[in-house]
Protein backbone atom coordinates (compact mmCIF):
# COMPACT_ATOMS: atom_id res chain seq x y z
CA UNK A 1 0.00 0.00 0.00
CA UNK A 2 1.58 3.66 -0.63
CA UNK A 3 0.66 5.41 2.14
CA UNK A 4 2.25 9.08 0.76
CA UNK A 5 -1.36 10.40 -0.69
CA UNK A 6 -2.71 9.06 3.02
CA UNK A 7 -0.05 10.74 4.62
CA UNK A 8 -0.34 13.63 2.80
CA UNK A 9 -4.39 13.64 3.31
CA UNK A 10 -4.03 13.56 6.69
CA UNK A 11 -1.67 16.53 6.63
CA UNK A 12 -4.63 18.17 4.95
CA UNK A 13 -6.89 17.74 7.42
CA UNK A 14 -4.92 18.11 10.45
CA UNK A 15 -4.27 21.50 9.01
CA UNK A 16 -8.18 21.87 8.26
CA UNK A 17 -8.81 20.57 11.98
CA UNK A 18 -10.96 18.14 10.67
CA UNK A 19 -10.45 15.75 13.15
CA UNK A 20 -13.31 13.26 12.27
CA UNK A 21 -11.48 12.82 8.69
CA UNK A 22 -7.72 12.61 10.51
CA UNK A 23 -8.80 10.07 12.76
CA UNK A 24 -10.20 7.94 9.87
CA UNK A 25 -6.95 8.35 8.04
CA UNK A 26 -4.91 6.84 10.67
CA UNK A 27 -7.36 4.18 10.92
CA UNK A 28 -5.84 3.81 7.55
CA UNK A 29 -2.50 4.17 8.14
CA UNK A 30 -2.74 1.64 11.54
CA UNK A 31 -2.07 -1.27 9.36
CA UNK A 32 -0.01 -0.06 6.72
CA UNK A 33 3.96 -1.36 6.42
CA UNK A 34 5.48 2.53 6.43
CA UNK A 35 8.83 3.16 5.53
CA UNK A 36 11.32 5.38 7.28
CA UNK A 37 10.95 8.03 5.34
CA UNK A 38 6.75 7.94 5.67
CA UNK A 39 7.27 7.33 9.87
CA UNK A 40 9.27 10.76 9.81
CA UNK A 41 6.84 12.99 7.79
CA UNK A 42 4.37 11.14 10.62
CA UNK A 43 6.79 12.18 13.33
CA UNK A 44 6.67 16.15 11.85
CA UNK A 45 2.75 16.48 12.05
CA UNK A 46 3.27 16.03 15.84
CA UNK A 47 2.49 19.53 16.61
CA UNK A 48 2.55 21.28 20.19
CA UNK A 49 -0.10 23.96 19.08
CA UNK A 50 -2.75 21.55 18.19
CA UNK A 51 -5.64 20.89 20.73
CA UNK A 52 -6.52 17.97 18.59
CA UNK A 53 -4.62 15.42 21.14
CA UNK A 54 -6.98 12.61 20.42
CA UNK A 55 -4.93 12.65 16.86
CA UNK A 56 -1.87 13.48 18.29
CA UNK A 57 -1.84 10.17 20.05
CA UNK A 58 -3.02 8.24 16.91
CA UNK A 59 0.20 9.18 15.00
CA UNK A 60 2.21 8.40 17.75
CA UNK A 61 0.24 4.84 17.90
CA UNK A 62 0.73 4.57 14.21
CA UNK A 63 4.47 5.04 14.00
CA UNK A 64 4.93 2.17 16.81
CA UNK A 65 3.45 -0.05 14.69
CA UNK A 66 6.49 0.02 13.08
CA UNK A 67 9.73 -2.62 14.02
CA UNK A 68 11.80 -0.55 16.55
CA UNK A 69 14.54 0.04 14.32
CA UNK A 70 12.84 1.80 12.13
CA UNK A 71 10.88 3.80 14.22
CA UNK A 72 14.57 5.00 15.57
CA UNK A 73 16.12 5.73 12.44
CA UNK A 74 12.83 7.63 11.11
CA UNK A 75 13.13 9.47 14.92
CA UNK A 76 16.90 10.20 14.61
CA UNK A 77 16.18 11.67 11.20
CA UNK A 78 13.64 14.00 12.91
CA UNK A 79 14.36 14.21 15.93
CA UNK A 80 16.25 17.86 15.82
CA UNK A 81 13.03 19.03 13.87
CA UNK A 82 10.51 17.99 15.93
CA UNK A 83 12.20 19.09 19.34
CA UNK A 84 12.33 22.34 17.45
CA UNK A 85 8.88 22.38 16.18
CA UNK A 86 7.12 20.43 18.93
CA UNK A 87 9.35 19.93 22.49
CA UNK A 88 6.76 18.50 23.97
CA UNK A 89 5.32 15.71 22.01
CA UNK A 90 9.37 14.99 21.38
CA UNK A 91 10.03 14.45 24.77
CA UNK A 92 6.78 12.43 25.22
CA UNK A 93 8.19 9.86 22.76
CA UNK A 94 11.66 9.92 24.44
CA UNK A 95 9.77 9.52 28.04
CA UNK A 96 7.72 6.29 25.86
CA UNK A 97 10.23 5.03 24.86
CA UNK A 98 12.87 5.48 27.77
CA UNK A 99 9.88 3.61 29.50
CA UNK A 100 9.89 0.06 27.12
CA UNK A 101 10.48 -2.92 28.36
CA UNK A 102 12.19 -5.66 26.37
CA UNK A 103 9.40 -8.17 28.58
CA UNK A 104 7.04 -6.07 25.94
CA UNK A 105 6.10 -7.67 22.82
CA UNK A 106 6.15 -4.99 20.40
CA UNK A 107 10.34 -5.31 20.42
CA UNK A 108 10.76 -1.45 21.77
CA UNK A 109 13.61 -0.98 24.59
CA UNK A 110 14.51 1.26 26.70
CA UNK A 111 18.26 1.10 26.23
CA UNK A 112 18.26 -0.77 22.69
CA UNK A 113 16.23 3.22 22.02
CA UNK A 114 19.58 5.20 24.24
CA UNK A 115 21.63 2.87 22.23
CA UNK A 116 20.12 3.74 19.12
CA UNK A 117 19.60 7.45 19.39
CA UNK A 118 23.23 7.82 20.21
CA UNK A 119 24.75 5.95 17.19
CA UNK A 120 22.10 7.74 14.84
CA UNK A 121 22.09 11.23 16.24
CA UNK A 122 24.65 14.16 15.25
CA UNK A 123 26.22 15.63 18.05
CA UNK A 124 24.02 19.22 18.29
CA UNK A 125 20.79 16.41 18.24
CA UNK A 126 22.59 14.08 20.82
CA UNK A 127 23.05 17.00 23.02
CA UNK A 128 19.30 18.29 22.90
CA UNK A 129 18.47 14.42 23.06
CA UNK A 130 20.36 14.31 26.67
CA UNK A 131 18.85 17.73 27.88
CA UNK A 132 15.28 15.95 27.53
CA UNK A 133 16.57 13.13 28.70
CA UNK A 134 18.11 14.89 32.11
CA UNK A 135 14.68 16.68 32.31
CA UNK A 136 12.80 13.11 32.28
CA UNK A 137 15.19 12.05 34.62
CA UNK A 138 14.76 15.41 36.82
CA UNK A 139 10.78 14.78 36.73
CA UNK A 140 11.07 11.33 38.12
CA UNK A 141 10.01 9.95 34.95
CA UNK A 142 12.47 7.65 34.64
CA UNK A 143 13.10 4.05 35.69
CA UNK A 144 15.75 3.75 38.22
CA UNK A 145 17.14 0.61 36.34
CA UNK A 146 17.22 2.99 32.87
CA UNK A 147 18.83 6.11 35.00
CA UNK A 148 22.62 4.91 34.65
CA UNK A 149 22.17 4.44 30.87
CA UNK A 150 20.52 7.62 30.06
CA UNK A 151 24.10 9.46 29.46
CA UNK A 152 26.26 6.69 28.35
Amino acid sequence: MNSKPIIAALTESLAADDRDKANELLSELYSANLSEDELSELFLLLDDSSDDVGNMYGIIHVSERAVPDKFYRAFAKTFSQLALKSPNWASLLVARHLAASSNNTSGFDARLFLKSMHRLLDKNSRSHFHHICTELKDAGKIAPDIEHDLLG
